[in-house]
């Protein structure tokens, strides 16, 4: 009854014979779909039995209700296995079943041939008891069923259920552009297997055999799951076993004939000036991944959809073998996106997916650098210091490429000034001028973990150069740090690495390095400065006041009245003006004789010595360039 109805009206049970009367009172509510009342009958004896409804205080009718009843019989009803299903023998299974009440036991049998015969499981099982441990028979069979019996009450499985191994050890030994080559160990008893990959929403079949490996229809452009069951007569399936993870890509997979392409030179997603060259090359690589020699493979592309520029490489290339091969007639483009399609289409290629390049790349108009040549990003406006990576595009000036993301590399170099904003990494000023509100670039490595940022310089004219220099400020403050290389670009290549790797943490003072460029002379050159995070937040590298520039000789009078530092005595922070036009070589060193500090002044330079880490006391400047040297004594207090 609802105990919120007043007064309280029982239900009377008018058992009279063959017209059993239930007097039901309605239930006082506005909303009686939330009420129900119920009455259970046990052992109800035969007839018929009629149901009435006495309404009370119903504030307006008519009032629908719902008679809703039900039989329950002390029947056994087997829930599991009730048929279809692929049951392993080297796992033991639960057979379930339901039954009203708890009198009598049960009996557990199974039949291997459809129900022409039972072989117990189990007898006397308890009348509590709704599900049995089955040690399922080692046998092979499309033809299973389970019976539970109680008494004369019996239930067995609505239909066969199939036993069978499941396979171990599976593999994929191959993945082509349509194709997955896969395979498995032998299950005993099994007359063939189906294999499956995961659809839209359950797994397909998508091929059998009588063999333990089978080639399926699989695109390697996309990853897949896969599994395999075993079958046997009598519409005997296995169990599925636990699905493969394959992801994306081809491996072993060869053809007989098979030419691949791969993009030299040109990179997707760049930006290209045309100071790096008015005529641009089209270079490819082009690769014998067949297992026979090729020869005379056609080669194609377009440019911006327009008229294809059709070549021939006439070598022949041995199976593994490759070639670097330029297109004699070469790209003079307009500015602005260019669309350039490369392809191949050799007789008989039995492999597409390598067959064509698509790249797109920016080309802008721009005028090589004459020397002398500097850049201190102080009118570079100044960037976001969040920590989301590649989402944050820094823009640059003056010609200065912040590499797409995620096309070409991980994220950008970022202007900056003052501190950034982890503690225990980064600088606190600029190089050069050496104050709070001087701009750097720096990487900013919270949360962009060993991602990398390439910074392409503007061109540099080297034709009329006799010794000239590249130098640069850096800064690589962190336990974590990662490591910065500085590459050339000439005649259409890029050469990494002109200077060694700076590699690590290399202390809270900003550095310079001098690199000579004579290997270069003759060519208008850019430069790459490709940076790399660390491990963890702390590793925040900055650079700054790059410059190329002849060095020049000067007298000692000169040199001396060149260089100018300020306030003498400090309390460790030392301001410095250098006005010479040539590169100077300045040491700091202690009174021990140590060198604590090493600059590469550019000409006109300005910067900062910081002396707060070390003692209070008499250090000497020593500064030369390479003709002459001078000492300047300096004394922190």
């Amino acid at each position: 009854r609802d105990p919120s109805s007043t007064p309280y009206n029982p239900w009377v049970l008018d058992a009279t014979p063959n017209a059993t009367t239930l007097n039901l009172p309605a239930v006082r509510g506005v909303d009686n779909l939330n009420n129900m009342e119920q009455v259970t009958i046990d052992n109800p004896t035969a007839g018929t039995y009629n149901i009435e409804i006495a309404g009370f205080s119903i504030p307006q009718g008519p009032q629908t209700y719902y008679v809703v009843y039900e039989f329950v019989t002390d029947d056994v009803v087997l829930t599991y296995p009730i048929g279809g299903e692929g049951i392993n023998h080297a796992i033991d299974e639960k057979i379930r079943w339901d039954a009203f009440g708890n009198s009598g036991t049960f009996n557990v049998e199974y039949s291997d041939d459809n129900g022409s015969s039972w072989n117990v499981i189990a007898a006397g099982v308890s009348a509590s008891q709704r599900y049995l441990d089955w040690n399922v028979p080692n046998i092979v069979t499309g033809e299973a069923l389970v019976r539970v019996t109680r008494g004369a009450s019996s239930s067995q499985s609505h239909q066969p259920f199939s036993i069978h191994g499941v396979p171990t050890g599976l593999n994929v030994i191959s993945v082509c552009p349509d194709s997955m080559l896969v395979s498995w160990n032998a299950v005993p008893g099994a007359t063939g297997y189906e294999v499956s990959l995961l659809g839209a929403m359950y797994m397909d079949a998508v091929g059998t055999g009588t063999g333990t490996s089978l080639m399926i229809p699989a695109q390697s452009t996309v990853s897949h799951w896969w599994s395999v069951k075993a079958l046997a007569p009598n519409n005997c399936e296995g169990r599925r076993a636990n699905a493969v993870f394959q992801a994306a890509g081809q491996f072993n997979c060869v053809f007989a004939v098979d030419a691949g392409l791969a993009p030299r030179g040109l990179t997707n997603n760049s930006t290209y000036l045309s100071c790096m060259g008015a005529i641009i090359d089209v270079k490819i690589n082009i690769s014998n991944d067949g297992a026979t020699s090729i020869s005379n493979v056609p080669v194609h592309y377009t440019v911006n959809a327009g008229p294809a520029v059709n070549e021939v490489y006439t070598g022949t290339l041995a199976p593994g073998a490759n070639v670097n091969y330029t297109f004699t007639t070469q790209i003079t483009p307009a500015p602005g996106l260019i669309d350039l399609v490369v392809w191949n289409d050799l007789v008989g290629d039995g492999n597409s997916s390598n067959d064509s390049i698509i790249s797109q790349f920016t080309y802008t108009l721009s005028t090589p650098n004459a020397l002398p040549w500097s850049e201190d990003f102080e009118t570079f406006t100044l960037c976001s210091t969040g920590s989301n990576c590649e989402a944050d595009v820094c823009p640059t000036i003056n010609d200065f490429i912040n590499e797409t993301n995620l096309a070409v590399d991980d994220n950008d170099w970022r202007t900056d000034e003052g501190g950034t904003p982890s503690a225990g990494t980064g600088p606190g000023t600029d190089f050069n001028p050496g104050t709070s509100t001087g701009n750097y670039l720096y990487l900013e490595a919270s949360n962009c973990f060993n991602m990398q940022a390439n910074l392409i310089s503007p061109c540099i004219d080297l034709t009329s150069a006799i010794n000239p220099q590249l130098t640069f400020a850096y800064h690589l403050f962190g336990s974590t740090m990662g490591e910065l290389h500085v590459d050339i670009f000439m005649n259409g290549t890029w050469t990494n690495d002109i200077t060694t790797a700076i590699v690590g943490a290399q202390g809270s003072a900003w550095l310079q390095r001098t690199e000579s460029l004579t290997a270069y002379l003759g060519n208008i050159v850019n430069f790459r400065f490709r940076g790399v995070t660390g491990s963890n937040w702390a590793s925040d590298m900055a650079i700054d006041d790059i410059s190329v520039a002849e060095p020049s000789s000067i007298n000692e009078n000169s040199l001396t009245n060149s260089f100018n530092i300020h306030p003498n005595p400090s309390n460790g922070v030392f301001h410095f003006e250098y006005n010479g036009d040539a590169v100077l070589l300045a040491k700091v060193i202690d009174a021990n004789g140590r060198i604590i500090n090493q600059l590469n002044l550019s000409p006109m330079q300005k910067g900062m010595l910081d002396l707060s880490d070390y003692a209070n006391g008499l250090y000497l400047v020593v500064l030369s360039n390479g003709n002459n040297v001078i000492t300047k004594k300096i004394i922190k207090e």
